[in-house]
């Protein structure tokens, strides 16, 4: 397979909520329900929407977003919600908009009654394919009518369980999970927020939070009950290939299952990002280059992504444009954690320990505190440089400190 940017790249930007405050998560679920009904779609590349939603009650013209996100064309919307009569109603005004030259393709008013409004997405997702002209191929045209759930609340909790998540810190992770919980306790069949589950203990595995033996096999468990519910879900197929790759250590197994969830949702930007991550395991440098970029034209503010592709570079032993990329990252978003250890080392093997050190300070400061992973990676720095009492006082703190947390034996 080929990882060449699509011809057609799309931005879904959030739509304007034009009601109370309380409708904002209204909004915001129905902008990600069209966005979801489109990346499916393989002649589009759709922009995720972690990074179409730094656009939400932005002052930017569409030239601009566009070329920030490098897209030939931006959906963008409004919603009101009227729940005063009867019978609750919503107004939704759409437009899809040539960035280039302004040009409106298509535009159109909807009034629906609010049971219609899953029904309402799946059209408007299909009006919008047929002004870019895509060909729907396959099973796509029952794409766009699959609901993962009808029930709005249950979405929206997945929504933040998801944006929690991908913080990757402990604190976000035990977010995500409590409203991946909620999202069930809504809707038992709720097969994303069953994946939503199996990627929380993904990464309480990966990053060591827990140990792995008591994680991954969650993981897996959350991940067949999603598949159980639908076979067809992307992001099911993702988390199981994780746990193949990290826990099993089934290479064919995982890259089948990475394959598969690129085939159902070619938009899907995490199975993009983590097939990369495989590839770069294999020794497969370029062709992980080549996906995480690919990762990266579908969430281009997305910093853990930019962080991988990042380590991509660094497996490739291209440690300058490794560097560079981390940069970009931190540039980004100066808060995230894991850029600023992971940059370490790369300033390791150019021999800038005292740049690698502060690095790792950094992370201790917007962390509030020495997780396992930071003293490793100082601890690792101090040896590498020389400067064995220091490794040797880390040591004995990170066997102290498993007494009371789990610690990599790493």
């Amino acid at each position: 397979a080929t990882y060449q940017p699509e011809k057609i790249m799309l931005a879904v930007l959030p739509f304007e909520n034009l009601g109370v405050s309380e409708d904002e998560y209204f909004a915001d679920g129905i902008t990600e329900e069209i966005l979801i009904d489109l990346a499916q779609l393989s002649g589009l590349g759709v922009i995720s929407r972690t990074s179409a939603m730094r656009y939400k009650k932005t002052e930017k013209n569409l030239r601009e977003i566009g070329a920030e996100l490098g897209v030939d064309y931006v959906l963008e919307g409004t919603i009101r919600w009227d729940n005063t009569g009867d019978e609750s109603r919503v107004r939704i005004y759409t437009q899809l908009i040539r960035v280039d030259d302004d040009v409106h393709l298509w535009a159109e008013r909807y009034d629906a009654v609010i049971e219609d409004i899953f029904g309402l997405q799946s059209t408007i997702a299909g009006k919008v394919a047929e002004a870019l002209r895509v060909n729907l191929v396959g099973n796509e045209k029952d794409l766009l009518l699959k609901r993962h759930t009808e029930n709005l609340e249950a979405y929206n909790l997945y929504l933040k369980g998801r944006h929690f998540w991908n913080k990757r810190t402990e604190e976000g992770l035990q977010k995500s999970l409590a409203y991946f919980q909620q999202a069930i306790e809504k809707d038992s069949a709720y097969a994303l927020a069953y994946a939503g589950i199996a990627d929380y203990y993904n990464m309480l595995g990966w990053y060591s939070f827990l140990p792995p033996k008591m994680a991954f096999p969650k993981a897996k468990d959350a991940a067949k009950r999603a598949l159980e519910l639908d076979k067809y879900l992307a992001e099911a197929h993702t988390s199981l290939a994780h746990v193949n790759e990290y826990f099993d250590w089934d290479w064919l197994s995982a890259e089948k299952e990475y394959r598969r969830a690129i085939e159902l949702n070619p938009g899907y930007a995490t199975a993009h990002q983590w097939y990369a991550e495989f590839l770069s395991a294999m020794g497969r440098p370029e062709e992980a280059i080549a996906v995480g970029k690919r990762a990266r034209e579908l969430d281009p503010f997305s910093p853990v992504i930019g962080t991988n592709l990042a380590g991509f570079f660094f497996v490739g032993g291209q440690i300058d444009r490794a560097i560079e990329q981390y940069k970009n990252v931190l540039e980004m978003e100066p808060d995230f954690v894991i850029a600023h250890v992971f940059i370490a080392y790369a300033y390791v093997l150019k021999g800038a320990y005292q740049e690698a050190i502060a690095e790792v300070q950094k992370a201790i400061d917007l962390s509030g505190r020495d997780t396992p992973r930071i003293l490793i990676t100082r601890g690792y720095i101090y040896a590498i440089s020389g400067e064995e009492d220091k490794a040797e006082q880390i040591l004995d703190e990170l066997k102290e400190l498993s007494k009371q947390t789990y610690v990599s034996s790493w």
